[in-house]
């Protein structure tokens, strides 16, 4: 579906993925803020430092094993679709990320 609003491409493949999306990466730093440090634009990634060399800033020098990086993104229409399961099937709707498993409460 091509679909154009205020300039901007918000076309959508048959499966209903955004075909060219625009994302800011943000990192959340020591005390709390969000830095902007990149953006993905036009099949590109650009950013603002090395990814890996700053974590060095929220180290103490030393290395440890539990540095990891996560990806996350706010549960909040309409960037992310959550669905209960399928009450027939037990199963996720299509295009749901995650869905949310019922619960049996006696």
């Amino acid at each position: 579906m091509n679909v154009t609003f205020e300039g901007r491409n918000l076309s959508f493949s048959e499966d209903g993925y955004q075909m060219h999306p625009k994302l800011v990466i943000t990192l959340l730093d020591k005390q709390r803020r969000w830095d902007k440090v990149g953006k993905w634009e036009n099949s590109s990634l650009s950013m603002k430092y090395h990814v890996w060399p700053r974590f060095e800033l929220f180290s103490d020098g030393e290395a440890r094993e539990d540095d990891h990086l996560s990806i996350v993104t706010l549960e909040e229409a309409p960037f992310v679709i959550v669905e209960d399961v399928d009450p027939l099937s037990g199963t996720c709707m299509r295009n749901t990320v995650p869905c949310r498993k019922q619960l049996k409460i006696l």
